[in-house]
C-alpha cells in the first residue's frame, strides 16, 4: 500500500510507540531510537537514500540527542520533562545529515543549551 511520506512516519512512529520500541540510552536518559527512526525511515524511503545513508543519519541523530542529554544532566527529568521528547531536536540533525546539509559539530566542551531550565 503506498502512501505520503508523512503519513507513513505517523504510523511508523505510532507502531513504534505502540510496540514499545524503547531502547535505553542513558547519556540522554530516553529512548532515541523510537525518536529518530519512524520520520527518518519514511523519509530516506521516499526520497530513495540508501541504507547505507539512512544508517549514517541515523547515527548522527542519536549522537545528537545524547550528546544533548549530557549537556543537560538530570536537570529536566528532574523538572517533569521526558527527554524523548525534549532532547528529540535530535531528528532535525538526521534530517540534516541525510540531505548533506548542515551537521553540528559538536567542538565546543562548555556548551549548556538548557539554561532556560534553572
Amino acid at each position: 500500500m503506498a502512501t505520503s511520506s508523512r503519513q507513513a512516519a505517523l504510523i511508523n512512529g505510532a507502531a513504534a510507540h505502540a510496540l514499545d520500541y524503547d531502547d535505553v540510552n542513558m547519556a540522554c536518559t530516553g529512548h532515541p531510537s523510537v525518536v529518530l527512526i519512524p520520520g527518518l525511515l519514511a523519509l530516506a524511503e521516499s526520497r530513495g537514500f540508501s541504507g547505507h545513508d539512512f544508517m549514517t543519519a541515523f547515527a548522527a541523530g542519536y549522537e545528537t540527542m545524547c550528546r544533548l542529554g549530557l549537556a543537560s544532566g538530570e536537570t529536566q527529568y528532574a523538572k517533569g520533562f521526558h527527554t524523548t521528547a525534549t532532547l528529540g531536536t535530535g531528528r532535525f540533525q538526521a534530517s540534516c545529515r541525510l540531505h548533506g546539509a548542515f551537521t553540528l559539530p559538536f567542538l565546543v566542551p562548555d556548551f549548556a543549551p538548557f539554561d532556560w531550565l534553572d
